[in-house]
């Protein structure tokens, strides 16, 4: 088969260019997580931070089981709002993100248990907040990054 495009004239192959360029900001722009999204993720990961402070480990294992179910269930619920499922990584910047969060999050787990095997509840309680908050951000920093690769993309 020929190429067609050798054939276009330069100004029809530019707005052809613009016009998958537009798309892929539309497309990074919608993949952007809604605000109560991150709020909800803030708190499942404030309450898995919480568990080491409670000493039966069936009551553990029962949050952990039911944080994933609601976790997915959540991602769930944003796909069908949001209209897409987002798969993967879209470039640099969201990879980015992800790896320095999910740092965070193994970090922010050691220190509560360190501080609950410590016995200082309150500390564990601050890091939760701490989780809670990192999350939240991540949420937003994620959406935009992925929107920024969205856009680079190309």
């Amino acid at each position: 088969m020929e190429n067609d495009w050798s054939s276009e004239r330069p100004e029809v192959v530019a707005a052809e260019l613009r016009g998958l360029e537009l798309d892929r900001k539309r497309l990074g722009d919608r993949m952007r997580a809604p605000v109560w999204y991150g709020f909800v993720c803030g708190v499942l990961v404030a309450g898995l931070l919480l568990t080491p402070m409670i000493d039966a480990v069936w009551v553990k294992s029962a949050l952990l089981v039911l944080a994933i179910g609601l976790g997915l269930a959540l991602e769930s619920l944003r796909r069908r709002i949001v209209g897409i499922a987002k798969r993967g990584l879209a470039g640099p910047a969201s990879a980015g993100a992800l790896i320095v969060m999910m740092g965070s999050m193994v970090v922010l787990y050691s220190v509560a248990s360190l501080f609950e095997g410590a016995g200082m509840p309150l500390a564990v309680a601050g890091v939760a907040v701490l989780a809670f908050v990192a999350m939240w951000l991540f949420v937003v920093v994620e959406g935009r990054a992925f929107a920024w690769d969205m856009r680079r993309a190309g």
